[in-house]
């Protein structure tokens, strides 16, 4: 028979089990509690009340009793010095004064028990023998249960803390996954703004072209006007060579004349300048359209980059960062660029005065003019008004370029998250 066939034999082989009346021991006057009884080879096992619907259910007594009674030696009476009708009194010499007294609620089931308890009281060696098989038993299924206790804590425990490992990896991965969102937002965004850029810089290009084309046809009206200057200047210093009023005034004339060929020569640095500017501005537009592909392949390549967000935030900082020097440059270049302008502007505003000069010389001197020369005079001044008030206008584009970049809070936030 096998040790696993013994136990359950053990365990299930009972000569008596029921529900008792049970008195404290040691305490004559206590409050009965109603007990499960089994009666096993000559030990009464108790347990709390519950059990007898375990038992019932399963055929099986629990190894780990409330208490254990053994009977071998012990003298079992029926005793009337209770409050119960129906007591047992188990008595034995290592009890002293005192014993133990339990009550069934009927007399034929008190005959009963006393019958079980007298034979079980009996066989007194064997009894000895088969409690301490019984001691060894429960030692071992209680050493075997803690054990089995142990293992399962600290089984449990290793899959708590399993659990909350998960948990907290599923949280980060939450976390980067949302913050991998939000980047990928931002970057269709700063694609977003580079490609309207981009079309704000190809329409100033243009723009900027138109205004060239135009000042190179003004620039050609103005030389043709400048010989026919010269022309009626040389006719005026003939017709005034006998009077040395009017040679002073020719001579005068003459200088202005050299002024204004001086403000056309700047006039003609500045185009210039302007032409090299348009250049500049194509060479950005380029850039900028090299800035919104590359932000466009980040766009579609972000769901990738969500496994390598350190080199992400790397790559990030370092586009931050030329985007910084960019502004920089682009700010003190819109510096330079209005500084040059101002001096330009000046330069317009002598020629502008040469003009004016010019025509109230030619008032005041007395000789008739064409009317033909006086209409150039005007066409030529509103030209100056006209070049002078485009000049404004692109002086204060340096200023709409700062507030352009000052309106971008999404360097800052960027900042924020990733560099500091």
């Amino acid at each position: 028979m096998s040790k696993q066939e013994d136990e359950l034999i053990f365990v299930t082989s009972v000569q008596k089990s029921g529900l008792l009346w049970k008195r404290p021991f040691l305490h004559a006057s206590g409050k009965w509690s109603r007990r499960f009884f089994v009666l096993k080879d000559g030990f009464m096992l108790y347990y709390p009340e519950k059990e007898a619907k375990i038992f019932a259910e399963t055929g099986c007594f629990n190894i780990h009793p409330k208490g254990v009674i053994p009977l071998g030696g012990c003298l079992v009476n029926h005793t009337a010095d209770t409050d119960k009708d129906f007591a047992i009194s188990i008595d034995h010499p290592d009890f002293g004064d005192s014993n133990i007294v339990v009550a069934t609620d009927t007399e034929e089931s008190l005959k009963d028990w006393l019958a079980k308890i007298n034979e079980s009281s009996r066989i007194t060696y064997k009894n000895a023998q088969m409690g301490d098989i019984m001691i060894k038993c429960l030692k071992a299924k209680t050493e075997a249960i803690d054990e089995r206790r142990k293992e399962t804590q600290e089984k449990f425990e290793a899959e708590s803390l399993a659990l909350q490992e998960e948990k907290e990896l599923r949280e980060q991965l939450e976390k980067q996954m949302e913050a991998l969102q939000q980047e990928k937002e931002l970057r269709e965004r700063e694609a977003e703004e580079l490609k309207q850029r981009e079309e704000k810089q190809q329409r100033r290009l243009e723009e900027t072209t138109a205004v060239i084309q135009q000042i190179e046809a003004k620039k050609r009206e103005l030389e043709e006007r400048e010989k026919e200057l010269t022309v009626q200047v040389e006719e005026y210093s003939v017709q005034c060579s006998n009077f040395d009023e009017r040679e002073r005034e020719a001579k005068a004339l003459h200088e202005e004349k050299q002024n204004l060929s001086s403000a056309m020569s700047q006039l003609m640095e500045s185009l210039q300048a302007m032409e090299m500017r348009a250049l500049s501005l194509e060479e950005e537009r380029k850039t900028t359209h090299e800035k919104l592909l590359l932000a466009q392949t980040q766009v579609h390549s972000i769901s990738s980059e969500m496994e390598n967000t350190a080199t992400t935030a790397e790559q990030l900082k370092q586009q931050l960062s030329a985007a910084e020097q960019e502004k920089l440059c682009a700010l003190e270049q819109a510096k330079r660029e209005a500084q040059e302008r101002e001096k330009l502007e000046k330069k317009l505003k002598l020629a502008e005065d040469a003009l004016v000069r010019l025509d109230k010389a030619l008032r005041d001197s007395g000789v008739k003019r064409d009317a033909g020369v006086a209409a150039d005079v005007k066409q030529l001044k509103g030209f100056f008004e006209e070049v002078l008030d485009d000049h404004f206008w692109d002086a204060q584009k340096h200023m709409i370029m700062e507030r352009a970049v000052k309106a971008r809070p999404e360097y800052q936030s960027f900042d924020e998250r990733y560099i500091t």
